[in-house]
């Protein structure tokens, strides 16, 4: 029993091998190397036929100069005369040697592309070879074991080792892949996120064994990537799960590169077979995982700054938060996006207290020409929301305007709770650098939204505090 056993999973082993699907993809592969091949033996005949040309050029010009100049004591024909001009010459040689060398490049940036595409495509066929023998071979074992299979225990023992070190080989080399990408991206603060593995990400926060952040859309886990430290978000997926804001959370991040906007280094949208509860027992279900990997910051986010009662209320600190928030807002609705959630929960700081505007999972991106939008579904923080939002679902960049009116009012308040009325009673400075943040706080939080400023024009309230100087005076 054993033995057939083996003799099919050899059968289909082999069949797996010559199946159409990879042998598409083999055909492919091969038809783009040998086209690949096909343009380099073209671009180098033209590269010989201009070569060609060129040495053609140059005897000319050659046999033109002895023509013109028999006597070897007669002074050489000025310049103005000369039928040649050496200099384009020179140069065309030059601008020839540069494109042979890009060229180069190129040919070999896109061999690399090729090989990289032929060596994911059989680790793909292995990988799918493997777990249909690991199926087989489970489907097989469901079967009544007669004296033979006993007989060659050991075997199937060794079958079902390596089938194991196989798939283990797989994950530890893709796991790899992942690790040194992420870490270049780390780097690199140009590079591109990448799409991460769930079992990567498992890997690197020890089983989301260490949480750093809560939210209503998910926790947040600590997470290790060699020396690095970074910050995963895992979103809550609850029964009507939607894509929608996970995919609307990513293209909004995928553009954005700022100082003061926490760093999106990554996302995983995989889906894996878990045990879940159903109807007083377990059964399997496919449960999707979404995931975002963000640059760790370690002093955690103004909320919790605002409650640690141990700092002092500098006022070089508390203007330093106020900018960088504005200069992050200031971009983004440049890029034409709105926040729609900018609270203290959402601003994190680094080292140096330089706050990073986080959590883009309510944010909208408007196409240009267009500055407003309406919703019929009010989601945020209720203390936070404009009130045109709640009045009309009118969704303006005035929106985030009021949220950073109240950001402004709780930092130079040092609490989270106060009179919204009287808020600046109990800020007793006359220095008329704080005043002029005041005087911004509360244009920024009207009722109605055309009497509020844009960020374009709190900027440049700013740059004249800046100009004022940034020492606070004694009270």
């Amino acid at each position: 029993m054993e033995r057939r056993r083996l003799s099919q999973e050899d059968e289909l082993l082999s069949e797996r091998r010559r199946s159409p699907e990879e042998d598409a993809v083999e055909d492919r592969v091969t038809r783009e190397l040998a086209e690949a091949e096909e343009k380099r033996k073209r671009e180098k005949e033209e590269d010989d036929l201009e070569e060609f040309q060129l040495q053609l050029i140059l005897e000319m010009s050659n046999r033109e100069m002895v023509a013109n100049q028999t006597d070897p004591f007669e002074e050489p024909r000025s310049k103005e005369h000369s039928s040649v001009d050496w200099a384009i010459i020179r140069e065309s040689c030059e601008a020839e040697e540069r494109k042979r060398e890009r060229e180069k490049e190129e040919e070999e940036l896109e061999k690399y592309q090729l090989e990289l595409v032929l060596e994911m495509s059989q680790r793909e066929m292995e990988l799918e070879v493997a777990n249909q023998i690991c199926q087989e071979q489970k489907d097989l074992s469901e079967e009544p074991c007669s004296k033979e299979s006993y007989e060659d225990g050991e075997s199937s023992s060794q079958t079902s080792e390596s089938i194991s070190t196989l798939l283990s080989s797989f994950e530890i080399s893709d796991q790899a892949i992942e690790l040194k990408t992420l870490e270049d991206i780390l780097i690199d603060a140009n590079a591109k996120p990448a799409r991460l593995s769930y079992t990567f990400i498992r890997s690197i926060t020890g089983n989301f064994s260490q949480e750093i952040g809560r939210g209503g859309f998910g926790v947040v886990y600590l997470g290790h990537v060699g020396t690095w430290k970074v910050a995963v978000k895992k979103l809550s997926i609850l029964q009507g799960f939607s894509d929608k804001p996970f995919v609307d959370e990513i293209n909004c991040l995928m553009g954005i590169r700022h100082n003061n906007i926490v760093r999106f280094l990554g996302y995983c949208a995989d889906t894996h077979g878990e045990f879940v509860p159903f109807n007083g027992s377990h059964v399997m279900a496919e449960v999707p995982q979404r995931m975002l990997c963000f640059e760790y910051v370690p002093n955690g986010n103004l909320q919790k700054y605002l409650k640690d009662k141990s700092h002092k209320d500098e006022w070089k600190t508390q203007y330093q938060m106020i900018r960088g928030i504005c200069h992050g807002l200031d971009y983004l609705h440049n890029k034409r996006i709105t926040h729609l959630d900018l609270k203290p929960d959402n601003i994190i700081l680094d080292a140096c207290l330089e706050p990073k505007i986080t959590d883009f999972g309510l944010s909208r991106c408007f196409d240009e020409g267009i500055s407003r939008v309406y919703t019929k579904i009010i989601r945020g923080t209720p203390a936070s929301i404009a009130p045109e939002i709640i009045d009309s679902g009118e969704i303006t960049f005035k929106s985030d305007v009021y949220d950073l009116g109240i950001i402004i009012m709780k930092i130079l308040t040092g609490r989270n709770n106060f009179d919204f009325e009287n808020w600046d009673t109990s800020i007793d400075v006359d220095d008329p650098q704080v005043q002029s943040c005041i005087g911004i706080a509360k244009k920024c939080v009207p009722f109605n939204q055309h009497e509020r400023p844009t960020i374009g024009e709190i900027m440049q309230k700013l740059d004249e505090i800046e100009r004022m100087g940034f020492e606070k005076p004694t009270p």
